[in-house]
């Protein structure tokens, strides 16, 4: 819009300067005669002419008041097309930094959980530290009962080798034992078919002392003297001698103690 035109410096007033006084002098409005305002006399020129130009300086008047008014409209046209550029361009600005505000906030909290995720993994890795120290405490516990063991395993083959010799020390007197045994159960057999033999031989002998008592009595003849028993013993001499008598009293008990 135009601005009002200002008044000539003359005719301002203000209210520390006061109105231009009037002289008393001058004559009243009414003793003014009025003067003609007709210029063409005055000029010289036709009317038609004057008509003319004051025709041309109103089209040129209108033209460049129309000009100035499309001009006032256009700029003011343009100027609200800038303003809202203006406003489109801030409330982009604005939401660009609402939005960059929000990804300020979300890479705190990412920043933030980061943060925690960090000290919980600090935590699992200390937990985990210390689990190993324990781990690699009872790894060496285990080195220690493994060393321990393999020394007892040693220590159980030599016993294991001392025991499978004194097994073969033992195996073997176990063998000569049996032979020992089987020599024995020979002999016992052998004296067995002896003693049968002397007990047979001795059965014959009492059948013959009873044969000779039956003699004795139908003829009789005096009781049996020294001389009979002495010839009786010697008639069972020949029947077992002397050495197997000694062997039969020596082998018997060390037959009847092993059995």
């Amino acid at each position: 819009m135009a601005a009002a035109p200002t008044p000539p410096p003359s005719y301002r007033t203000s209210a520390s300067t006061p109105p231009p006084l009037y002289r008393a002098s001058a004559p009243p409005y009414s003793n003014y005669t009025p003067v003609p305002c007709d210029v063409s006399h005055a000029s010289g020129a036709p009317k038609g002419t004057k008509d003319l130009y004051l025709k041309i300086a109103f089209a040129v008047v209108v033209g460049v008041a129309v000009v100035a008014i499309s001009a006032l409209i256009y700029g003011y046209v343009d100027a609200m097309r800038q303003v809202r550029e203006a406003q489109n361009a801030s409330r982009d600005l604005w939401r660009e930094a609402w939005d960059a505000r929000k990804e300020t906030w979300q890479a705190q909290d990412d920043s933030r959980a980061a943060q925690e995720k960090a000290e919980q993994l600090a935590k699992k890795v200390a937990e985990v530290q210390e689990e190993a120290m324990q781990a690699q405490g009872e790894v060496e516990s285990l080195q220690e009962k493994v060393v321990q063991a393999q020394k007892e395993a040693l220590q159980t083959r030599k016993q294991w080798r001392q025991t499978k010799a004194e097994a073969a020390q033992i195996f073997g007197k176990v063998s000569r034992a049996k032979l020992d045994l089987q020599m024995a159960e020979s002999e016992c057999d052998h004296a067995h078919d002896v003693v049968d033999g002397v007990l047979a031989d001795l059965a014959k002998l009492r059948e013959k002392l009873d044969e000779s008592k039956l003699v004795n009595q139908n003829s009789n003849s005096p009781p049996l003297t020294d001389h009979s028993a002495a010839s009786l013993s010697n008639v069972a001499s020949p029947v077992l001698p002397p050495g197997w008598t000694k062997f039969l009293v020596l082998v018997v008990p060390s037959l009847l103690y092993a059995l």
